[in-house]
């Protein structure tokens, strides 16, 4: 039961951390979030979860250390 729980909070945040990106992105045209440091992370990790934006460094030095 308690695993159901946490699993279910799990699945609630990333579904929150989302709607949060597609808002501040739709926001982020004139709105007033526009030009703040949360809309330029916002819009930083929405281009990395479309694809647009190049890996971190960290992450590709995490991946060659691996290998």
């Amino acid at each position: 039961m308690l695993s159901a729980i946490l699993a279910m909070t799990v699945i609630l945040a990333i579904i929150i951390g989302l709607a949060l990106v597609v808002t501040v992105g739709i926001a982020d045209k004139g709105g007033r979030y526009a030009g703040t440091r949360f809309a330029a992370l916002m819009r930083r990790t929405a281009q990395h979860l479309n694809g647009e934006a190049d890996p971190p460094q960290a992450l590709l030095r995490l991946l060659d250390a691996r290998r």
